[in-house]
Order: C-alpha cells, then structure tokens, then sequence
C-alpha cells in the first residue's frame, strides 16, 4: 500500500464515523415518534353489546360473531352510513356449517357513531332480525 492510498482512506474515516452518527441519531429520534406500528386492534364479540368502545384513528375494529349461514341467517352491518369507519374485510370461518364472521373496520378519522349489525335472513323484509347488536364507538 503506498502512501497515497494511506492517505486518502485515513482522510475518509472522519466522514464515516460521522455518517454513522447521523444515522444513529435519526434512527433513535425515528423510534421516538408513534408510528402505525402501534395502532391497536380491538375485538368485539356479541358479549360486548352496547358497551361503549374507544378507538384512535389507525386503530382497527374486529367484530367476531358466532352464526351458521345453513340456516338462512346472516350477520349484516345494517348502519347505512359510518363516517368514521372503513369496511375493509368481512370473512366467515366455515362454509356450510356453524361458525364465526368477522367484520374488520379501520378508524379513519375522529368522532363517535353507533355501529348496528343484525342477524337476519335477507329474504325477509318483514320480520325482524333474529338478534341485532349495537357498539358505540368513539374514535379519538
């Protein structure tokens, strides 16, 4: 190795170990801050009906009901217009014998709405729904 070579890589290591520094200090200052990462997602069931619950916006709201659609019976989020919360899955565990729907929503922005889900066969129209279940939701 020749001088200049020496020379040239012992003049750099300033510049590293300072870039090190930058990076470590952004990364420490990155993990300071709440991210997405935190949002939480909270699971309501048919035990929790009419009980008041309480978001943040990002956070995510899981609706777990038992149900079996061989029987004609559906759940169906019957609250026309939710302002605040954004449909973004809607599953059933089993096909063609008992088990759970689940509605996931997100809290998009703040304010506070009830949510009014029934168990109903769509078909009909003039009778009311077998159950309906009703969760305030206050998104902060």
């Amino acid at each position: 190795m020749d001088y200049e070579n020496l020379l040239s890589i012992c003049q750099r290591a300033p510049i590293r170990k300072k870039f090190f520094n930058i990076a470590f200090v952004a990364l420490v200052a990155a993990m300071s801050f709440p991210t997405a990462a935190l949002a939480k997602d909270v699971v309501v069931t048919e035990a929790e009906n009419g009980k008041k619950v309480c978001l943040e916006v990002g956070d995510t709201l899981t609706l777990q009901l038992e149900g079996n659609p061989t029987t004609g019976y559906l759940w169906e989020v019957a609250s026309k217009e939710m302002p605040y919360l954004k449909s973004f899955r809607v599953s059933t565990s089993l096909i063609g014998s008992g088990g759970t729907y689940t509605f996931t929503f997100r809290a998009e922005s703040k304010g506070s709405m009830t949510m009014q889900v029934v168990y109903a066969r769509p078909w009909e129209k003039d009778v009311p729904p077998a159950k309906t279940i009703e969760i305030p939701v206050v998104i902060d």
